[in-house]
């Protein structure tokens, strides 16, 4: 997972193995757009078979999408 960090441009602590078969991915609220990608792509690759994956924070955006589609 840290040669996935490091290779994006995202803090180590952005992906976290919780057991086996668990993964946690919460990239800074400041990461680029290009880092997360890049990760997920890394990530898709590698094939982990069995991986769960999460993602934390992402709540936090549910309002502004929200938000925005009403506007349109």
């Amino acid at each position: 997972m840290d040669a996935i960090a490091d290779e994006c441009g995202l803090p180590r602590s952005t992906l976290k193995l919780i057991g086996k078969d668990r993964l946690q991915f919460q990239p800074p609220e400041n990461a680029k757009y290009e880092a997360v990608d890049c990760a997920l792509k890394k990530l898709k690759e590698a094939k982990f078979p069995g991986m769960k994956m999460g993602f934390v924070g992402n709540e936090r955006y549910s309002n502004e999408v929200e938000n925005n589609a009403q506007k349109n």
